[in-house]
């Protein structure tokens, strides 16, 4: 390993370390190492962070390819063309062969946030799925 750096001043919440090793050295052997010294650490994390999950992945840090979208007519804004990358581009183009990581800047996904009433849903004999999201109860 020559050094290591982490990025957690991103909105959504996520810490990155990148962990920078030689050239010369293995690509695979470097990811497993990686993975083992994660492993080692994983009873040290916060229990939030092990609920969440942790990530290990090989890539490079520098892009070789940035791909565009735009609206030739400006039909669509940028929030529209950004959640059309995210359904629709994302996984597919993570899943090729030879791509480690994927990032679509822009505008963020859409977001929908409702606010219900569990007493209405019983009587309707509804469930709320609380365990999908996190989920604050605030009174008006």
């Amino acid at each position: 390993m020559n050094y290591m750096y982490s990025l957690n001043a991103t909105a959504n919440g996520q810490t990155t370390m990148i962990i920078d090793f030689d050239v010369k050295t293995d690509p695979n052997t470097d990811l497993i190492l990686a993975q083992m010294r994660e492993t080692q650490a994983a009873s040290q994390l916060p229990a939030d962070v092990t609920n969440y999950g942790v990530t290990v992945q090989k890539s490079v840090t520098s892009p070789l390819m940035l791909i565009s979208l735009y609206s030739p007519h400006g039909t669509y804004d940028a929030q529209f063309l950004a959640n059309y990358a995210y359904i629709n581009l994302h996984d597919p183009v993570t899943r090729a062969p030879g791509i480690g990581n994927v990032q679509i800047f822009g505008a963020g996904q859409y977001a929908m946030r409702l606010w219900v009433k569990p007493d209405q849903l019983a009587k309707l004999e509804l469930r709320l799925l609380t365990s999908l999201t996190p989920f604050r109860r605030r009174t008006p």
